[in-house]
């Protein structure tokens, strides 16, 4: 496993995502029904750019989500400040398909939701494409409320959690920052 955690959960870890990631990242990054709504299936060389350009990037806009108990990546996480908004970040999740339902996303959105809390971000957007009934469900159980839309994509923001607040179920995330 190439660099360390970013972030734990009681099931999952988010690490620096790496180029050499990109054979196991085409689990879910060439899989045409994971990438319907977001663009065409990568092949290996443009997974292993993709992963160079926005995960081994410094600050990373995306980290690889790994189970804990293999190490084994599940998908991927976009977080990263948002161009141009002080004080806003994105969050998003690509997962696998093998992935789906098991409340990953769920999880480490909480996890994150609680670490921006931490950190001071005041405010966290999500993007979806309205036929993605799938993710606009998880973020309106993360509390998601409707932004408006920007370039096809639904924008949604979730206010993280103040102090002494959870949101329901949260995860426990234990941040390591580098």
């Amino acid at each position: 496993m190439s660099g360390g955690p970013y972030l734990t959960t009681e099931r999952l870890l988010l690490r620096t995502a790496e180029p050499s990631d990109a054979d196991r990242a085409l689990a879910w990054l060439g899989d045409p029904e994971v990438m319907r709504y977001i663009e065409p299936p990568f092949d290996r060389a443009r997974a292993e750019a993709f992963l160079a350009a926005c995960g081994a990037c410094r600050p990373p806009r995306i980290y690889l989500l790994c189970r804990r108990e293999d190490g084994e990546p599940a998908g991927h996480v976009i977080w990263h400040p948002w161009p141009g908004r002080p004080g806003v970040w994105e969050l998003g999740c690509v997962l696998r398909r093998s992935c789906w339902g098991l409340g990953y996303a769920r999880e480490i959105s909480l996890a994150l939701l609680a670490l921006a809390a931490r950190e001071g971000i005041g405010r966290v957007l999500l993007e979806t494409v309205p036929e993605n009934t799938a993710s606009r469900a998880c973020i309106m159980g993360l509390g998601g409320v409707w932004e408006g839309a920007e370039d096809g994509l639904q924008v949604w923001s979730v206010t993280p959690p103040g102090p002494g607040e959870a949101k329901s179920g949260c995860a426990t995330g234990r941040p390591v920052l580098k």
